[in-house]
């Protein structure tokens, strides 16, 4: 009898194991037919999953969720915005920035919002951040442009920090290895209206025969 249920604790704990991993596999499904990210619906905060949610036979060294606020978080999503403003040749946003007076790639990254954060512990920390940040625009200069929701658009970035020099580091430079805008879509500014045509003037009437 011993032996018997020792087997079917191993039945039991094989069909527990495939059970999960075919529900996640219909989570992700799911999240991709929805686009929502099976992160946030197995227990994640829709960057990365929470390890504990994953199970034991998840292998370790993967992206945890990191508790915000985090001033690491807060200082890749600076870097990744720093990088994003100086680099762009996105007409669209070259123009908003104009007709803000273009402010400076660091004046934008002071606004950084990190609302989401995973970590991965390398040879330093790699982190996805999702944030917003605040374009500075004067209330005269945000009446040119086509909604306000420009002003405050949100990034998703991977970025990886290198350990310090003082703590077995080379040397490094912060790197980041990937943004894009997900939310606050550039308009652009309004467009100007249309001049309105000017009247043909009217015939001179012919002389009349004398």
């Amino acid at each position: 009898p011993g032996i018997a249920w020792t087997q079917q604790d191993k039945i039991f704990d094989i069909f527990h194991i495939l059970t999960m991993k075919s529900s996640a596999f219909a989570l992700i499904a799911l999240s991709a037919l929805s686009g929502s990210s099976v992160y946030a619906q197995i227990g994640g905060n829709g960057l990365c999953a929470d390890p504990g949610s994953l199970g034991p036979n998840e292998a370790p060294g993967g992206y945890a969720p990191v508790e915000i606020p985090s001033e690491q978080a807060t200082e890749a999503a600076k870097a990744a915005t720093v990088q994003y403003f100086s680099a762009t040749n996105d007409a669209c946003v070259q123009e908003v920035l104009a007709a803000c007076g273009n402010p400076s790639p660091e004046e934008i990254a002071d606004s950084v919002d990190v609302f989401a954060a995973c970590s991965q512990v390398v040879a330093g920390t790699n982190y996805k951040v999702a944030f917003t940040v605040v374009i500075p625009c004067s209330d005269a200069d945000a009446q040119k442009l086509d909604g306000k929701t420009q002003l405050t658009p949100e990034f998703e970035a991977d970025v990886f920090e290198p350990l310090p020099s003082d703590n077995g580091g080379e040397g490094q430079s912060t790197t980041v290895n990937n943004i894009k805008v997900t939310g606050g879509v550039c308009k652009g500014v309004k467009a100007s209206p249309s001049p309105s045509p000017s009247p043909s003037p009217s015939p001179s009437p012919s002389p009349s025969p004398s």
